[in-house]
């Protein structure tokens, strides 16, 4: 089995999940782009992540005073749910709870996919808190970073700078993230390697940007 179908502690495979698996596979979709496998099925599970409703509590288009009260729910929801709990209780729409239903919904699928904490140079530079969920799909011959917010694919790391992988795993709680508090605390933990890693994936987007302009 490859390893990236083994489930996690928030991405295992219950009835609800391969439920919904299902209704992925028979979506339809008008004017989707003629996709080769694996990625037509990322792209279908991508668009079915955006019709699952959010959360009873979630204020859309919120007053000033509601917005507090969105964040208090965000802060009480996000990392702390499996996939199972997501689909039952509705999403809040982060791009940790997409994250999440993409890679269950994929596996249960039967495509290999890994959960792909980034975290910005913003963050990595103590300029603002900003991180991101990708999933990694694996093709026959290739893998892809996929966006299941914006339903994108990129080849290689930087491709989404200024955006840093900081690590891949079954989910959020298989890399050890299980709250706010944990992301700092492995931000600054790691801090050294990542700001190495950052320089490194600088240097290859420059080096590229470079070669491209000499063509």
């Amino acid at each position: 089995m490859h390893p990236y179908l083994v489930e996690g502690e928030q991405t295992k495979i219950t009835p609800l999940v391969l439920s919904h698996a299902d209704r992925v596979r028979r979506m339809l979709l008008d004017n989707a782009p003629n996709l080769s496998e694996p990625w037509s099925t990322a792209y279908r599970t991508c668009a079915y992540i955006k019709t699952l409703p959010k959360m009873v509590e979630y204020i859309e288009n919120p007053t000033k005073e509601q917005e507090e009260l969105n964040r208090e729910l965000k802060r009480r929801v996000t990392r702390s749910r499996t996939a199972h709990q997501i689909l039952e209780e509705g999403r809040y729409p982060t791009c940790s709870h997409t994250g999440i239903l993409f890679r269950t919904l994929m596996i249960a699928q039967g495509v290999p996919t890994a959960f792909v904490e980034t975290f910005h140079e913003d963050y990595l530079l103590g300029r603002d808190f900003h991180g991101h969920v990708f999933g990694r799909v694996f093709g026959k011959d290739r893998s892809a970073l996929v966006d299941p917010e914006e339903i994108s694919y990129h080849k290689q790391e930087s491709d989404i700078f200024p955006r840093i992988i900081f690590r891949e795993g079954l989910d959020s709680w298989d890399i050890g993230i299980y709250s706010y508090d944990d992301m700092h605390r492995l931000r600054e933990e790691n801090l050294k390697t990542l700001l190495e890693r950052y320089e490194t994936v600088l240097g290859q987007k420059i080096e590229r940007s470079r070669q491209f302009r000499e063509k």
